[in-house]
C-alpha cells in the first residue's frame, strides 16, 4: 500500500453557502463513504454514520460523526440517508429489515441502470423516496475546492430540489433526469470512454518503450494531443443526431481503415500486441466493407448500439492491462488460456487463505481467478461479497481505497 495521502483543505462546494447545515445519515464507511463524511463534517453537517464493519467507522467519530450500532438505527436518525456501499446486492442486504417511509434515500453506490430503476420502485414501494447518484471522482477530490468532482444525480426531482444544496457540498452535482437509471447511464457512458482513452494510451507507452524516449518526455506529448481531438465529440453528437455521417468529415472512413495497416505494422516492428486497438479497427472494416467509406467512422460507433457488432472481452485482454498495475501478480502460464490457469490477486502480506471471485466475461472454464484474505480485510469485504466481483472490480476497489485513479 502507498503512504497516506495529504488531506487537502475541505471547502462546502454548495451554492448556497448560507443555508443552515442539515443532519444527515452515511451508511458506508468505505474509502468514498469516509471522504463524503468528512465534507460534510467540515462544513457543520450533523453526520450519523454506519458501517457494516463498525471499527472502520470509528476515526469518523473522532471528527465529530455519530456512530450508530445498526443500519436501522442510523437509518432512524435522519430524514436524509445517503448509501455509498459495494454494490447493489450489499444496498439490499443492508436495508432489508429497515423501515424506511419518508426517508429521503440517496444512493451513490456504483451500479448499472437496471439496478437504479430497480432500486428506485423497490424504495418507493416502501415509502422513501429515491436519487440515484454516480460519482465522478475518486475519494481525494471529494471536498477538495476546484478538484472537478461532481455526482450525477436521476430520479426524484423533488427530492434533489429539496436537498440539492446539501448534496452539492462534497462535490458539484448534476441532475440528468426523473428516469433513475440516468446517473449510472452517464457515469458507465463516461467510464466507458475514459477505458477506451487509457487503452490507447497503454499502447502509445508500449510503443516507445523499448527506444531511447524517455516515458516523461512523450507523456506531456501525450497530455496536448489527446485534448486536441478530445473537440470531435460535438462533431460525433450531431451525426448521430442528424444520420449524416459524411457532414464535416476531415479523414473518412476509408482513409481511417487504410492509416490502421500503418499503426499495426508498427506495432509488430515493436514487438507490442495490437490487441487493445483491434476490436474498434474490426468493427471498421466492417462498417467500411458495408459501403460507408466515404463516411465517419461515427457510423461503425452507432452500428455498435444496435447490436450489430460484438467484442466479447478475454481473460488475456484483461491481463495484459493488468500487468501495468503493482498488485496484481500473475503466475507462470496465467495467460495461456489453458484450463486451471489461476490469477491470484494479493495484498503485499503473504496470503493465509484464498477466495474465488466471479469469472471475467469470456472466461469461464479457461481462467480462475482468486483474492486472498488479506486484501479482502483491506476492502472490508466478505468472501460472498466477493464471489459477486470480478477482477476487473477489484482492481477499480483497490485503486479507489489508495486514493489514485481506477485505469483499467
Amino acid at each position: 500500500m502507498s503512504g497516506p495521502i495529504p488531506r487537502k483543505r475541505l471547502v462546502p462546494l454548495t451554492d448556497n453557502p448560507t443555508a443552515p447545515p442539515i443532519p444527515l445519515t452515511v451508511l458506508g464507511t468505505g474509502a468514498m463513504g469516509t471522504a463524503l463524511v468528512r465534507a460534510w463534517l467540515a462544513a457543520g453537517h450533523p453526520v450519523t454514520v454506519w458501517n457494516r464493519t463498525h471499527a472502520r467507522a470509528e476515526a469518523l467519530a473522532a471528527q465529530g460523526a455519530t456512530l450508530a450500532r445498526t443500519a436501522a438505527e442510523a437509518v432512524s436518525a435522519n430524514r436524509l440517508v445517503i448509501v455509498c456501499l459495494l454494490d447493489d446486492a450489499s444496498v439490499g442486504a443492508a436495508l432489508a429489515d429497515v423501515d424506511l417511509t419518508g426517508r429521503d434515500l440517496v444512493d451513490l453506490t456504483t451500479g448499472t441502470p437496471a439496478d437504479g430503476r430497480t432500486r428506485a420502485a423497490w424504495a418507493t414501494a416502501r415509502g422513501a423516496r429515491f436519487l440515484d447518484g454516480g460519482v465522478m471522482a475518486v475519494p481525494p477530490m471529494i471536498g477538495a475546492a476546484d478538484s472537478g468532482a461532481y455526482v450525477f444525480y436521476s430520479g426524484s426531482s423533488a427530492l434533489f430540489a429539496e436537498h440539492r444544496d446539501t448534496l452539492a457540498v462534497p462535490a458539484g452535482t448534476r441532475y440528468v433526469g426523473e428516469d433513475p437509471g440516468f446517473a449510472a447511464l452517464h457515469d458507465v457512458a463516461l467510464l466507458s470512454a475514459m477505458t477506451g482513452m487509457f487503452a490507447g494510451v497503454s499502447h502509445a507507452f508500449a510503443l516507445i518503450r523499448r527506444e531511447d524516449i524517455p516515458p516523461r518526455d512523450f507523456a506531456p506529448l501525450l497530455s496536448s494531443w489527446l485534448p486536441a481531438m478530445a473537440p470531435a465529440v460535438h462533431l460525433t453528437a450531431e451525426q448521430l443526431v442528424s444520420g449524416d455521417y459524411g457532414k464535416g468529415v476531415v479523414s473518412n472512413l476509408a482513409m481511417q481503415v487504410a492509416g490502421n495497416a500503418t499503426l499495426l505494422r508498427t506495432a509488430e516492428e515493436q514487438g507490442v500486441s495490437a490487441e487493445l486497438l483491434t476490436p474498434y479497427m474490426g468493427l471498421m472494416e466492417r462498417w467500411l466493407a458495408e459501403g460507408h467509406g466515404e463516411e465517419d467512422g461515427t457510423a461503425g460507433g452507432d452500428g455498435a448500439a444496435g447490436g450489430a457488432v460484438r467484442n466479447p472481452v478475454g481473460a488475456d485482454l484483461q491481463r495484459a492491462a493488468l500487468r501495468r498495475g503493482r498488485l496484481p501478480r500473475l503466475p507462470p502460464g496465467a495467460g495461456d488460456g489453458g484450463g486451471g490457469s489461476v490469477i491470484r490477486f494479493e495484498s503485499p502480506t503473504p496470503e493465509r487463505e484464498l477466495h474465488p471471485l466471479r469469472p471475467l466475461p469470456g472466461t469461464e472454464g479457461k481462467a480462475t481467478f482468486f483474492v486472498s484474505a488479506a486484501v479482502l480485510d483491506l476492502l472490508d469485504l466478505s468472501p460472498e461479497q466477493a464471489a459477486r466481483l470480478d477482477l476487473g472490480h477489484m482492481i477499480r476497489l483497490i485503486r479507489e481505497e489508495e486514493g489514485v485513479a481506477w485505469k483499467p
